[in-house]
C-alpha cells in the first residue's frame, strides 16, 4: 500500500511538471505574439506571466536573466525564454522556450514579406492601424513595470527610490543620444572600474572617461572626434576590466566552473544550428555563407534591434546578398510592425530572399528563412548560455552585486524611451492614415 501511494504521488509530480511545461510552452508562444516594442518592452510581459501568474519562476531569476542578456549580444526576449525553459524543464525546456517565443515573429514575417511584394502598400496600411492598438496595451504593460519597480525600490526607503528615479531619468535622457547597449555600457563599465568605491580620483577619472566616450560617440559637434572612439574604447575595457581583477584579488575570489554543463548548454546550440543549416547545404551551397554571416551579425547585435538593422544593412546588403529595395521597402517595414525579436525576424526575412535571389524558387527561399531563424536563435542563445554560467560564478563580486541592485531602474530608463518611440509611431500612422 505504501509502494502504491509513492507511485501515485510521484505520478502527480510528474504530471505537475508536464503541466508546467505545457503553460510555459504556451506562454512563450503568447508572448511571441504579442511582443511589440522591442526586447526590454517584453521584460515586464515575461515577468508577469511567468512568475506572477503562472508561478513557473521566481521573479529574482528573471532579474538575473535580465542582467545577463543585457551584457551580451543577441535577441534578449529568446535568451530569457531559453533561460527559464533551461532552469526549469532542462535542456528541451531551453530549445522549446527559445523556439516559441521567437517563430510567431519570424513566421507572420517571412509571410508578410512575400505579400508585400505584391501588395506592399495597402498590406502595410492595415497592419500599421492594427498595430496601433497592440502598441496601447504594450504602453500600460511598461507603465505598470515601471510602477512597481519604483514602489520595490521605494520598499527599501525613500533614499533608494530617489537614487532609482533619478538614475532611471538620467538614462532617459542618455538614450536619445546614444544607442541602449552603449548606455548598459557606460552604466557597466561606471560600476566594474568604482565597485561601489566613489572616491575623489575614482570619480574623477569615471568623469573623464564618460565625457571621452559621449564626445567621440555623440555627432553633435562641429568637429569630429568619432575617429578616437577606438582608443576610448581600449581604454574602458582595460579600465573595467582592472576593476574586475581588483574585486577578485580583494575578495579572495575562488570557485571550480563545471565546464561539462557549460560545454553541454552551449553545444546544444552548435547541433540546433547544424541540424538547421545542414539540410539546406544539400540544396544550395551558398547557405554556408549566409549562415555564417548571420551568426556573425547576431554576435555583433549589441545595441538592441535598431542597432541590428543598421548592422544587417552591412553584411546583406552591402555584402550583395539581398538588394536595398528588398531590405528597405520589404523588411524593414514588415520588421516594424509585426511582434517578435527583430534580430530572428530580420534573419528570417534575409534568408527568405537570400534564397530566392539565388534560385529564383520560392521552397528554396523559405529553407534558407527556415536556416536564417535556426543561426538567430542559436547564436543568440549559445552566448548568453555562457555568459550566464560564468555569471554564477562571478555574483559573489561586489560590481555583479551592485548590478543586481540597479539593473532594473537601468531598464525602467531605456523603457521610457520605447514609450516615447511608440506613442511617436502611433501619432505618424495616425497623421498618414488621415493623409
Amino acid at each position: 500500500m505504501c509502494e502504491s501511494y509513492i507511485g501515485a504521488t510521484e505520478k502527480s509530480v510528474a504530471g505537475i511538471r508536464v503541466s508546467q511545461a505545457g503553460q510555459f510552452i504556451r506562454s512563450m508562444f503568447w508572448i511571441g505574439c504579442i511582443g511589440f516594442g522591442g526586447g526590454s518592452a517584453l521584460i515586464p510581459v515575461i515577468e508577469k506571466e511567468i512568475a506572477d501568474r503562472q508561478g513557473i519562476d521566481e521573479k529574482q531569476n528573471i532579474d538575473k536573466d535580465v542582467v545577463v542578456a543585457s551584457i551580451t549580444p543577441g535577441a534578449l526576449p529568446v535568451e530569457i525564454a531559453a533561460s527559464i525553459g533551461r532552469r526549469k524543464f532542462g535542456i528541451r525546456g531551453m530549445i522549446a522556450g527559445a523556439v516559441m517565443m521567437a517563430l510567431p515573429g519570424a513566421l507572420m514575417t517571412v509571410a508578410l514579406v512575400a505579400v508585400l511584394s505584391v501588395f506592399q502598400e495597402k498590406i502595410l496600411s492595415v497592419v500599421n492601424m492594427i498595430s496601433i492598438g497592440v502598441s496601447v496595451f504594450i504602453l500600460y504593460l511598461l507603465f505598470s513595470y515601471i510602477r512597481k519597480m519604483l514602489k520595490d525600490c521605494g520598499e527599501d526607503g525613500k533614499h533608494r527610490k530617489m537614487k532609482a528615479i533619478f538614475l532611471m531619468l538620467g538614462v532617459f535622457v542618455l538614450s536619445f543620444f546614444i544607442s541602449s547597449v552603449q548606455v548598459l555600457i557606460l552604466a557597466f563599465f561606471s560600476i566594474f572600474f568604482t565597485r561601489g568605491n566613489y572616491s575623489k580620483r575614482n570619480l574623477i577619472i569615471l568623469t573623464g572617461i564618460i565625457g571621452s566616450y559621449l564626445l567621440t560617440h555623440v555627432q553633435v559637434f562641429s568637429f569630429d572626434l568619432s575617429g578616437w572612439h577606438p582608443v576610448v574604447d581600449i581604454v574602458m575595457g582595460i579600465l573595467g576590466c582592472y576593476g574586475i581583477f581588483c574585486n577578485i584579488a580583494d575578495t579572495g575570489w575562488k570557485r571550480e566552473k563545471n565546464w561539462g554543463i557549460i560545454a553541454k548548454d552551449v553545444g546544444t546550440w552548435v547541433v540546433f544550428a547544424a541540424v538547421f543549416v545542414v539540410p539546406v547545404w544539400f540544396v544550395n551551397h551558398e547557405i554556408m555563407c549566409f549562415s555564417g554571416r548571420g551568426i556573425l551579425s547576431a554576435w555583433m547585435s549589441f545595441g538592441g534591434g535598431d542597432a541590428y538593422m543598421t548592422i544587417a544593412d552591412g553584411i546583406f546588403v552591402g555584402g550583395g546578398m539581398i538588394t536595398s529595395q528588398q531590405y528597405y521597402n520589404h523588411i524593414v517595414p514588415a520588421v516594424n510592425v509585426l511582434p517578435g525579436s527583430i534580430l530572428c525576424k530580420t534573419l528570417a526575412a534575409a534568408g527568405y530572399y537570400t534564397g530566392w535571389n539565388l534560385t529564383q524558387n520560392i521552397e528554396v527561399g523559405l529553407l534558407f528563412s527556415i536556416a536564417g531563424f535556426g543561426c538567430s536563435i542559436a547564436a543568440s542563445c549559445s552566448i548568453f548560455m555562457l555568459a550566464y554560467h560564468l555569471y554564477d560564478y562571478l555574483i559573489t563580486l561586489q560590481a555583479f552585486r551592485i548590478i543586481r541592485k540597479w539593473i532594473r531602474p537601468i531598464i525602467g530608463g531605456l523603457l521610457m524611451k520605447i514609450m516615447v518611440m511608440l506613442c511617436l509611431q502611433n501619432i505618424g500612422m495616425v497623421m498618414t492614415f488621415m493623409k
